[in-house]
């Protein structure tokens, strides 16, 4: 049965843990909550510099959606790379799209993903609610949809691991960005927060007649 959904999904703003990279206007979390974090179980996924870009179904038709604001199409498509890879793409993510979820992933022009220069990161069901990493995982392999490399599972316990996971080559080819800090509860996610090397130099990108 074909569902569709009626509002336009948004991916909320993640909190940095403490010792994270942002700008003055992010969420920051202190030292207490990281604390509180670090010292449960949580899948830490790496974190991509680039665009990010969501699709769903309304009425049958393919929508976009990036930083809470509806794109079209013809914006995607005119990104470097995706001429061909979002029929592709959109082919792959019917089985997903059609249940009434919507798929939010990472594009970065640049990396060696393969056809696709895009990596699904998150599922989010209609009424808001956000899968957990393996439902996402699942639903994922199952429509042969590439999604951003799983790090590490378990307790991470000292700060000094969020700098360690940060410290690595990521599947773009450099160095990563940083990482993602998920809590998972009964299939969907409990908490999302993030951990930016201090080092990192964001770069800009145009899309959609912005500067993200």
């Amino acid at each position: 049965m074909k569902r569709y959904r009626r509002r336009l999904p948004k991916f909320p703003c993640t909190p940095h843990l403490a010792g994270s990279c942002g700008t003055p206007d992010d969420l920051y979390c202190g030292d207490a909550v990281t604390a509180a974090v670090l010292s449960q179980t949580v899948t830490v996924q790496e974190k991509l510099d680039g665009i990010n870009i969501g699709f769903w179904l309304q009425a049958g038709r393919y929508r976009a959606v990036a930083k809470a604001r509806q794109v079209s199409l013809d914006a995607v498509i005119g990104l470097p790379g995706m001429a061909k890879a979002t029929e592709t793409l959109l082919r792959r993510l019917d089985p997903i799209l059609l249940q009434g979820l919507a798929v939010f992933g990472e594009y970065v022009p640049d990396a060696d993903f393969g056809e696709i220069p895009w990596l699904a990161m998150d599922i989010c069901n209609s009424s808001g609610r956000f899968l957990s990493t393996s439902r996402v995982a699942d639903l994922c392999t199952q429509a042969n949809v590439p999604t951003v490399p799983l790090l590490f599972t378990g307790r991470l316990l000292a700060p000094s691991r969020l700098k360690q996971l940060s410290d690595v080559r990521g599947v773009g080819g450099g160095r990563v960005e940083g990482v993602y800090v998920r809590q998972d509860r009964s299939g969907f996610l409990r908490a999302r927060y993030k951990f930016v090397r201090p080092d990192f130099t964001k770069r800009q990108f145009v899309f959609g007649g912005r500067v993200w």
